[in-house]
């Protein structure tokens, strides 16, 4: 980062900020009918199953991620425990193992990462026999091989040399957004979107969800 007396913020700051929070707005829509032309309703449908329980009603969910993908992991389960689901997310000390019949839903943008892939495949093993939902940008990689459900959603395929940047932005129609922004937004928007279904298929109300959060 460049010293403090070199930064310039001008006047303008606020508007472009607001601006770029309006161009990521713009990639969430146009992601979500990327998704919808691409067919992948059938998909999503196969993922509500297997988190309402088709493997059994007593299933637990474990959800399982790093860095930013990790945060959505986590809110993911924490809106799942709000529905009243047996929610968990892999890693934490309280977490309990996984069983043969529970779902995992692991999120990576490049579903490579190491220690994501290592822990799905554990669950999946003949030992242990959880059913393993992958959320990726990469339908060809390691996670997406492994996993029982792949959810492909759109994120940016890979860093921008800085003298192409520009072109190769316009041209993907990704704003300026670093690193896995674009795909760490999506996948949250499409969370919370499963979660608003799963309020209507539970006939969970916003008062029942509040009585399961936690008091402050």
């Amino acid at each position: 980062m460049r010293k403090e007396e070199e930064i310039e913020i001008d006047n303008d700051i606020g508007e472009r900020i607001i601006s770029h929070a309006e161009k990521i707005a713009d990639l969430v829509r146009e992601s979500a009918n990327r998704i919808r032309q691409e067919g992948t309703q059938d998909q999503i449908k196969k993922m509500i199953e297997m988190i309402m329980g088709i493997y059994g009603t007593n299933h637990k969910i474990f959800t399982v991620g790093e860095g930013r993908s990790g945060f959505v992991a986590k809110a993911f389960a924490m809106r799942l425990m709000h529905l009243g689901f047996n929610a968990f997310v892999i890693g934490e000390t309280t977490t309990p193992g996984v069983e043969q019949g529970d779902v995992v839903i692991a999120i990576s943008g490049s579903g490579t990462t190491k220690t994501v892939i290592a822990a799905c495949q554990i669950v999946i093993s003949e030992e242990v026999g959880a059913k393993l939902i992958a959320i990726t940008s990469k339908k060809d990689s390691t996670l997406a091989r492994i996993a029982d459900l792949v959810i492909d959603l759109p994120g940016r395929k890979g860093l921008i040399p800085t003298h192409d940047y520009l072109e190769k932005t316009l041209k993907r129609s990704f704003p300026q957004v670093p690193l896995g922004t674009v795909f760490e937004t999506n996948a949250g928007i499409f969370c919370d979107g499963v979660i608003s279904e799963l309020m209507s298929l539970t006939r969970t109300t916003e008062e029942k969800m509040q009585r399961r959060h936690a008091k402050k």
